[in-house]
């Protein structure tokens, strides 16, 4: 109802043959929920109480999709959900379960996680809902806190029908998937006055702190002599935040999509497939395919009256009749990797096998398409690595690390190789004092890089100022 007028029936009517060959009817009368924004989403206009906000500039978003799954939140775990509600007023922020086999979260209404047991052994299952939060730090922790309790063998990640979100949160989450760096994708927008004005009133923006369209100006500006369609292709997310954390989930993943995943969400598979992180299972033959950063007239609006110009050209948006709004794809997003280039919007992301969804799959909670993406798995080696900091006195600590199918450790020191050592026990104990000296500045990153038969296979990046 948010998107289109009511139905013309007051009630749907299912009829079906059970499994003795008998004719049954079902009559449901149509369930009703007031559209609105969860308190973990973000406004799409712009808006906070404090001002505008950032956030918005960065959505990728099908909003017809989100709220559908809004509404099946609402309907099918309600208690969940408000008590999610209420914690997030109370400030006093718990663990909530969501369903009877699933691990108790942070955020009932993005995530699900639970443990599996197909035939072909035991792994962990995420299910995430929606890329819509207003706080990427918090799902990105959330998502780990999670992956933690669950099986290291291997990992399935399910989200079909996620209509995307924040792409700062779509993007950030893949480093902790893979020892690789993250490239995020480069968005362009076309090349117009219009939009040229807007990035111009915000090289920086004076009134959204983080938000820097300078990047975009001179492509834009240089299409009046080129007649290029679109400008060329620059971060959203920035590198930093994408590779803040690093690698925390060390055993094989699948990614499980569907037609139905939109935008942040279509930005998330093409990451995940360009930095060769897992196999994509689809039971579609592409995702989405709306890979674009949409913006609100409102937020169109405002950007375009704000400007660093003391005497900016006047807006051409005005505000719509009673309350309206559209939404536009401002900037489409290219993939990164092997697949440099290649548009997202209008052509999705392809998965590497297709499931057909089964009669089973319908009426068992999907356990055809689990087992499939179990037996992925099951084939998979995990490289697990974890480190234990002995801190001295003075000076650098002591480091032990515990791995698994690892041959090589490479040691790094605020960016820069330090040593190579052999692995030849479960555990290896690494003395940065020894190697780097002695190091008192300001910053101490530590990066452990794990090799299998020269592979690249697990990272591990630690702060040791925290």
């Amino acid at each position: 109802l948010a998107q289109g007028l009511p139905p013309d029936e007051e009630w749907v009517t299912l009829r079906y043959l059970d499994d003795a060959g008998q004719v049954h009817e079902w009559t449901q009368d149509w369930l009703v929920t007031e559209p609105g924004r969860s308190f973990r989403s973000v406004d799409a206009g712009g808006t906070t109480d404090g001002g505008m906000s950032t956030v918005a500039t960065a959505l990728g978003l099908d909003p017809i999709t989100d709220e559908i799954q809004e509404a099946k939140r609402v309907f099918l775990g309600g208690r969940a959900i408000m008590e999610e509600e209420e914690a997030a007023v109370s400030r006093k922020l718990r663990a909530i379960s969501n369903s009877e086999d699933g691990l108790d979260t942070y955020m009932p209404s993005v995530f699900k996680a639970r443990e599996v047991s197909p035939p072909s052994g035991k792994f962990g299952c995420i299910r995430i809902f929606t890329f819509n939060v207003n706080d990427a730090d918090a799902f990105v922790d959330e998502f780990i806190r999670l992956a933690g309790h669950l099986p290291a063998e291997g990992l399935i990640l399910d989200v079909r029908g996620n209509g995307g979100g924040l792409i700062y949160a779509a993007e950030g989450l893949l480093q902790v998937l893979t020892p690789n760096r993250i490239e995020p994708e480069k968005a362009q927008f076309i090349n117009s006055p219009l939009n040229l004005q807007i990035c111009r009133n915000h090289d920086p923006s004076a009134q959204l702190r983080g938000l820097d369209l300078k990047p975009w100006i001179d492509s834009i500006d240089q299409s009046i002599a080129t007649g290029a369609t679109y400008s060329l292709g620059f971060r959203i997310s920035s590198k930093e935040f994408c590779n803040n954390r690093g690698q925390r989930y060390y055993g094989p993943v699948v990614l499980i999509t569907d037609a139905l995943c939109y935008s942040a969400t279509d930005m998330f598979a093409a990451g995940f497939q360009d930095h060769h992180i897992g196999t994509i299972l689809g039971t579609a033959k592409n995702t989405g395919a709306g890979g674009a950063n949409v913006w609100t007239h409102s937020l169109l609006r405002d950007l375009a009256l704000h400007s660093n110009d003391p005497e900016p050209a006047p807006s051409p948006y005005e505000s719509l009749p009673h309350g309206a709004e559209i939404r536009v794809s401002i900037r489409r997003t290219l993939r990164v990797g092997d697949n440099a280039g290649a548009v997202v919007e209008d052509l999705g992301i392809i998965p590497d096998r297709i499931h057909e969804v089964t009669r089973n799959d319908a009426l068992n909670g999907n356990i055809d398409l689990i087992n499939e993406a179990a037996e992925i798995l099951a084939g998979q080696k995990s490289h697990p690595m974890a480190l234990t900091v002995e801190n001295r006195d003075s000076g650098l600590p002591r480091i032990e690390v515990r791995t698994a199918n690892i041959d090589r450790l490479d040691v790094f020191f605020n960016d820069r190789p330090e040593s190579s050592v052999n692995v030849h026990d479960e555990i290896t104990s690494i003395d940065l004092q020894e190697i780097v000296g002695n190091d008192t500045g300001p910053h101490r990153k530590l990066e452990i890089r794990g090799y299998e038969d020269g592979d690249l296979v697990a990272a591990r990046l630690v702060d040791l100022n925290e």
